[in-house]
């Protein structure tokens, strides 16, 4: 016969299985980057009541998700329920928070953010925490190509519009569809990211290279393109463009006949 003393601690006993992965992994470089510190401080302070949950740490968590499993968002409590609470940087019940509502309310959040400065401060971090050389970076565009009419756009000359859908060199091949032009610029150290950019679609990618931020590097940039030859004769038009006249010290093109 059970013991009535043993008999009431194991009723008092529940198994909880959950899962680890890579997800300290992955909380352990959000906080490197002192990313939550940063969308604390640079995101607007919401009117009236501030949220249970603040929108740092939803952020965060859908960072998490996004990297692991992609769920979508009506899904993220039950998917972060069964993880570890404090490596998705949350406390013990507060998965049953993360709604699709709440979810969506700090990607609002986030959108009406200063995206740039936010990303800017996120990229000068990265390159103190890790050291980074910036002797050689790495730029290249593609093309994001999407289907539809996109008829009520903001007009081209609104100061403070995004970034417009409309035909333009199509990397897809596939001129027949509109697209938005996609410019990134990475390290050569590490290829991490360090400056992105969406432009319209129409765009052409000497107008993109002459925008870049090596005027006042932190230290001497040499910006190497790797382009296809298509890439840069067909954005530079008939003008072709010098590229070395974008560049702090020098810019090479590395041409290829190669179909990209």
């Amino acid at each position: 016969m059970t013991n009535p003393a043993v008999a009431a601690l194991l009723a008092g006993l529940h198994h909880e299985s959950l899962e680890v992965g890579a997800a300290p992994v992955i909380r352990h470089f959000l906080d490197r980057l002192d990313l939550p510190g940063l969308f604390d401080r640079l995101l607007p302070r919401l009117p009236g009541r501030q949220a249970v949950l603040p929108t740092s740490t939803v952020l965060c968590v859908l960072l998490s998700n996004l990297l692991l499993s992609r769920e979508p968002l009506y899904n993220i409590a039950a998917w972060a329920a069964g993880f570890v609470p404090e490596h998705l940087g949350l406390l013990t019940g507060q998965a049953a928070l993360l709604n699709d509502d709440r979810c969506g309310g700090s990607l609002d959040h986030l959108f009406r953010a200063d995206r740039a400065s936010l990303f800017t401060a996120i990229a000068l971090h990265a390159v103190r925490a890790f050291q980074l050389a910036l002797k050689e970076m790495h730029q290249d565009t593609t093309s994001v190509t999407v289907s539809g009419e996109y008829a009520d756009q903001p007009p081209a000359h609104q100061a403070d519009r995004s970034a417009r859908i409309c035909h333009g060199y199509n990397k897809d091949h596939r001129p027949d569809l509109k697209q938005l032009l996609y410019n990134r610029t990475v390290t050569s150290d590490g290829a991490v990211p360090i400056h992105c950019k969406i432009h319209d679609g129409a765009v052409s990618f000497d107008r993109v290279s002459a925008t870049q931020p090596w005027k006042a590097p932190p230290q001497p940039v040499c910006a190497v393109f790797s382009l296809g030859e298509g890439d840069w004769a067909c954005a530079a038009g008939a003008r072709r463009t010098d590229p070395c006249a974008f560049g702090r010290r020098t810019v090479r093109p590395l041409l290829s006949r190669r179909r990209v």
